[in-house]
This record gives C-alpha cells, sequence and structure tokens, in this order.
C-alpha cells in the first residue's frame, strides 16, 4: 500500500522531524521500545499468574541502544 505522504503537511513535517533525532535520543527511544515488548512479552506468557520474572529481570538489564541485544534472545528465554 502506498500513502502519498506529501499531501498533508504535518505528515511530512513529523516525519522530517523523526529522521533528524540525534543519535543519542534514537538509542534512548529504542531501548525504551525493547524494554516496553520484553515486559509485554513476559505478562503475555503469564497471562494466568504472575510475570515471567527472568523476562522481567532481562528488561531491566537494557542499556540504551540494547547493545546487548536482549531485544532478539527475550523470545528465546521462556
Amino acid at each position: 500500500m502506498v500513502w502519498p505522504l506529501a499531501d498533508h503537511s504535518q505528515v511530512v513535517r513529523r516525519l522530517r522531524d523523526q529522521l533528524h533525532v540525534s543519535q543519542p535520543l534514537q538509542k534512548q527511544l529504542w531501548s525504551q521500545l525493547v524494554v516496553a515488548q520484553v515486559n509485554a512479552q513476559a505478562s503475555t506468557l503469564a497471562a494466568d499468574s504472575s510475570p515471567d520474572k527472568k523476562l522481567l529481570a532481562h528488561a531491566k538489564e537494557i542499556r540504551s541502544g540494547d547493545p546487548t541485544n536482549i531485544e532478539a534472545r527475550a523470545p528465546q528465554i521462556s
């Protein structure tokens, strides 16, 4: 599906702002996203009881930019 991005100035402005985000901010936002993903996975896996403690522990280890690649390793943990 192709969306005409040039038809609305706010969309173009938001895309431009996202493309020009500094590298440190990109890494911080990425780590926040990964933490949210891992926490959601832990909660989903333990829908009947408390969240998976191993995954929650790994979510706390995530650093800026996720250099240890916990995002990819989290699905293999449980």
